[in-house]
């Protein structure tokens, strides 16, 4: 369990250790380690907030906290590659690829997964 859990954190940035190799191997096992907003900073916030002003005020403020971070991170992410020309002959949706009869059922399932969460 834990070689495979080394083995996807290891696949992170291997397009980008191409260039800089050291960077990222001393980075990205001490940040991968912490956690930092998801097991170090939301625990201390949701319990400082929850004593203010209550439990559906923490969660408000955690959302809004999030929406923030999101928003910084759609601002400073970059493409890795140029965006392709826009092809306005192209189908929007291609049924070709249900042809394969394991990505069909697959897909068929997950819709249902899907309709269920919805609908309870």
């Amino acid at each position: 369990m834990v070689c495979a859990a080394e083995r996807a954190r290891s696949r992170d940035c291997n397009g980008w250790e191409q260039f800089r190799r050291v960077f990222p191997r001393g980075v990205r096992p001490s940040l991968n380690r912490l956690y930092i907003t998801g097991g170090v900073i939301f625990p201390f916030f949701v319990n400082k907030v929850t004593e203010d002003i209550g439990f559906y005020g923490a969660v408000r403020y955690t959302a809004l906290l999030i929406g923030i971070l999101l928003a910084i991170s759609c601002c400073l992410i970059t493409a890795r590659l140029p965006p392709k020309p826009w092809n306005s002959e192209g189908k929007w949706v291609d049924f070709a690829l249900l042809k394969d009869k394991s990505f069909a059922l697959y897909t068929v399932g997950a819709f249902f997964v899907m309709l269920v969460l919805v609908m309870t």
